[in-house]
């Protein structure tokens, strides 16, 4: 196993665009491995794609009318190598059969019997499904993988496929073999069906039986759990509450959801309790009640009084340890999605740094085209005043160049940085935020000479106006008189504006890592 080119059936070489590969449904860029592709033929994608794999539905060559599913996980993923060993071995009706594993090209596969009926969540969809019967198969599944040693770890409606009358358990992506009754691990799960000791990253057999108890009672209600809430809700609620149950108002089944929606994963039902349901049974259950919703007081000025005997709210390490986990993990979560956008962010740098070479480009053939024909020795007198001997629009250029290149490596940097937090305002906020301010100044100027005209009449708005005229007059006589000196000047303005480019992208990296850091602190602390 330890060879990078291995296979439980057939060692052979891999490769995503092998010769002999087939293309799924003709137009897709997942191809089958070449192990895979001189056997098999694909007649298409699976419309349901996992995060971590391509699902391929083929047949093989040989002309057999029975299909399978090829998963290829992609790259950066990869199956537990002790799961592969049980799971080929389990031979439960609730376990989907897994035909072959394997590994090339740095890619794992698998080879699993295709169920064209769909999942738990289309069943559902399309009629009513007992969830008694339902609980009774699926635990029946879970059974069989707890006493293999695997704990599926992600278990909920889509990874419950139909074969007939039958559900069965598929999708082993997460699963881990456990050498002990409760390991630590990645908290990967889908939050909506987790148990609150998933937000640790606590893996024990518990977890998925209260996945199922998540199942059962949404088979019963109808409704999704948790639907409509955010991600800081939904911990939250996991991390401190218990799941309300009077909506069910059958009460064996509300039994059977308090049973598998224990908090405390060692008093949690598993396969015994349920057997016992089953039978007509009432297994025990620990009396939970769900911490209602405090509304906020603020907190009033602190003044002398007598003591109060109020008793301090009851809050256990436990709860307050599940709290502070499932923070982190909602905050893990966050920041993993941030950076898997630094990819984006480049791109953005790179386009949004173009406007930078666009603009000092052009203004350096506006400076070249303003000096004229002068060849190098000549001047030209213009009004009196010397007109600049010929531009070395070359170094211009040059320099533009090497100012764009400093503010795209300003730019990368802050795309590095904060990954899809870069420009989430847009490139041109700070653009239009000053164009805000020079519209306003122009719009209380206008405002100012309207009030001159009617306080002094034509004769006071006439001397308003020359007052401001003059300034600018001087300002265009003093640009006439540097004009012999605009390519100087143009880089001068180049070379300082790279440099206050610079120096505010060192200003908002900061003020990112500070807005990061309160970000963190209110979802971490609440």
């Amino acid at each position: 196993m330890d060879d990078p080119q291995w296979t439980r059936r057939d060692p052979g070489v891999t490769s995503r665009d092998a010769p002999g590969a087939q293309q799924a449904g003709g137009d897709s860029l997942v191809r089958l491995p070449g192990v895979l592709g001189s056997r098999f033929a694909v007649e298409g994608e699976l419309p349901v794609q996992g995060a971590e794999s391509d699902l391929l539905l083929v047949r093989e060559h040989s002309g057999g009318a029975e299909r399978y599913v090829v998963k290829i996980y992609r790259r950066g993923y990869s199956a537990d190598r002790e799961v592969w060993e049980v799971l080929p071995r389990l031979t439960s009706r609730h376990v989907v059969r897994v035909l072959e594993t394997g590994h090339a090209d740095g890619r794992d596969y698998e080879i699993l019997e295709y169920l064209p009926e769909g999942n738990l969540r289309d069943l559902s969809r399309r009629r009513q499904v007992d969830p008694t019967a339902a609980v009774a198969q699926l635990a029946e599944g879970l059974r069989t993988l707890h006493d293999a040693g695997i704990v599926h770890r992600d278990l909920k409606p889509e990874n419950v496929l139909v074969r007939g009358s039958e559900l069965v358990i598929t999708d082993f992506g997460l699963s881990r073999v456990l050498e002990q009754s409760v390991v630590f691990a990645s908290s990967s799960r889908t939050l909506a069906y987790a148990a609150p000791e998933s937000l640790s990253g606590q893996v024990s057999p518990a977890r998925d039986w209260w996945s199922l108890g998540m199942i059962a009672r949404e088979l019963i209600t109808g409704r999704k759990p948790f639907d409509g809430l955010s991600e800081t809700v939904v911990v939250d609620h996991l991390a401190t509450r218990a799941i309300e149950n009077d909506d069910v108002r059958d009460p064996h089944l509300r039994l059977l959801c308090r049973g598998l929606l224990t908090r405390d994963p060692r008093r949690r039902w598993g396969h015994p309790q349920i057997a016992e349901w089953l039978r007509g049974g009432a297994p025990d259950v620990q009396e939970e009640t769900a911490e209602p919703v405090r509304p906020y007081v603020p907190p009033q000025p602190s003044r002398p009084s007598a003591p109060s005997s109020a008793p301090a709210p009851d809050v256990s390490e436990a709860e307050a340890a599940y709290r502070a986990e499932g923070r982190a993990a909602l905050w893990e979560q966050r920041e993993n999605r941030r950076k898997e956008g630094r990819g984006a962010a480049r791109v953005r740098a790179v386009l949004w740094s173009l406007a930078f070479l666009a603009l000092w480009s052009a203004g350096s053939l506006a400076i070249a085209a303003m000096a004229g024909e002068s060849q190098p020795g000549e001047t030209a007198s213009v009004g009196g005043v010397q007109r600049a001997a010929a531009v070395p629009l070359g170094l211009m250029l040059l320099v533009s160049a090497g100012a764009w290149l400093v503010s795209a490596a300003v730019e990368l940097a802050l795309a590095h940085q904060q990954g899809s937090d870069y420009l989430a305002g847009g490139p041109w906020a700070a653009l239009a935020k000053s164009g805000r301010l020079v519209s306003g100044g122009l719009s209380k100027t206008s405002q100012a000479m309207s009030n001159t005209a009617r306080r002094t009449g034509a004769r006071g708005c006439g001397t308003a106006l020359l007052a401001a005229t003059i300034p600018l007059l001087m300002l265009l006589l003093l640009v006439s008189v540097l004009s012999s000196l605009a390519w100087l000047l143009w880089l001068l303005l180049v070379a300082v504006a790279t440099v206050g480019h610079a120096l505010g992208g060192g200003m908002r990296s900061h003020r990112w890592r500070e807005a990061n850091s309160a970000r963190r602190r209110e979802v971490i602390e609440g």
